[in-house]
């Protein structure tokens, strides 16, 4: 029953022991990399308990270490929506991803600190496998307190300027209205002087003002255009009307300023294009009149032709096109760029030679 002889076998495990060394120091790597990025980390197993927690999650979170590993994390950090209903951990998307295998992201949680506030989070969880099983999940989340107040701020501004705009637009309309008034009885009256007998210097300055006038009032009318399709109020006729009647218009309102100026005005219209229409003639009225109007301003001499055809017909609907053509000054690549842009002119020196609201009218 004495022991008289022993037999010791020695294993040299310097390579375990190296291997070890190695899986220590990829530990602490990890560790330290987790802990140094910006986003709260934690980890969780296949039955929902916490097994790693980084510092920024500590920090954010206000939990210490030893109350968040090895219990249920959900309760403490993650009970609500944010709507703030009750949200019970079989149905909280962060749970499920260890269920159903899915990536998790979402910019709308609401997460809880100790002391019981709360904080909006953006939240991204990953499922964890271990080959074709899953045996856990990762999720990585952001205060976005500073994101959400920045989103509201946005949209409070954009209020605010839809608020100011709109409020531009009434006041343009209404001032349009008020001035239209006065002007009308100008025009008006100046023509009404006219008619009368008026010595050769009356006349010419009853004309000038008369003149003047209309042209102030077209101005107006513009802008009180403008205003409306800023605030949306602008809205298009559908009623029947004679395409011969807006011509005749057209060249009644245009005819004597081309004749003035010695310009040549010719209109061609394609022998299928219909004179019966529905649409808005007024609208249409205003479109021809300022794009000849602009053709015989910026045209010394020459011609300016007025082109209707017809692009297409499916039964009853007819599309034309209307084109108005000029020998004047044209237009650089740079100034058709600024075409649309309310009040911007094609150059300064036009402005003061040609006058005018700009390119955007």
């Amino acid at each position: 029953g004495k022991p008289f002889q022993y037999v010791s076998i020695r294993t040299e495990i310097s390579a375990r022991k190296k291997l070890e060394e190695k899986m220590v120091a990829q530990n602490r790597f990890q560790h330290a990399v987790m802990n140094s990025v910006g986003e709260g980390v934690y980890a969780l197993d296949q039955h929902g308990i916490c097994t790693y927690v980084n510092h920024e999650a500590i920090r954010l979170l206000g939990w210490p270490e030893t109350e968040l590993i090895g219990q249920s994390i959900h309760p403490k950090i993650h009970s609500h929506t944010a709507e703030g209903a009750f949200l019970p951990a079989k149905e909280c998307p962060i749970m499920l991803t260890v269920k159903t295998g899915d990536t998790f992201r979402s910019d709308n949680e609401l997460f809880e600190r100790q002391d019981g506030s709360t904080f909006p989070a953006s939240v991204v969880s990953i499922p964890l496998r271990n080959e074709n099983s899953i045996i856990g999940s990762v999720a990585a989340f952001q205060n976005i307190s500073l994101r959400k107040q920045a989103e509201k701020d946005v949209l409070n501004a954009k209020k605010i300027a839809e608020d100011a705009n709109m409020a531009k637009s009434d006041f343009l309309a209404n001032m349009s209205h008020e001035i239209r008034t006065p002007m009308n009885a100008i025009i008006g009256l100046s023509y009404l002087a006219l008619e009368s007998d008026l010595t050769q210097k009356q006349r010419s300055y009853i004309e000038k003002v008369h003149r003047s006038a209309e042209s102030l009032l077209g101005i107006i009318n513009e802008i009180l255009d403008f205003s409306k399709i800023e605030s949306g109020k602008m809205k298009l006729e559908s009623i029947d009307f004679r395409l011969e009647t807006v011509l005749d218009n057209l060249i009644n309102l245009i005819a004597l300023k081309a004749e003035e100026k010695g310009i040549e005005l010719l209109l061609s219209i394609e022998s299928n294009v219909p004179q019966a229409l529905t649409g808005d003639p007024l609208r249409l009225g205003q479109v021809l009149v300022n794009l000849a109007n602009n053709a015989i301003k910026f045209t010394e001499k020459g011609d300016v032709i007025i082109r209707i055809h017809r692009l297409k017909q499916h039964d009853n609907n007819v599309e034309l096109g209307f084109s108005i053509a000029d020998s004047g000054i044209g237009m650089s690549k740079q100034q058709q760029a600024k075409l649309f842009q309310s009040f911007s002119q094609g150059d300064s020196s036009t402005t003061r030679h040609y006058g005018g609201t700009g390119l955007g009218l």
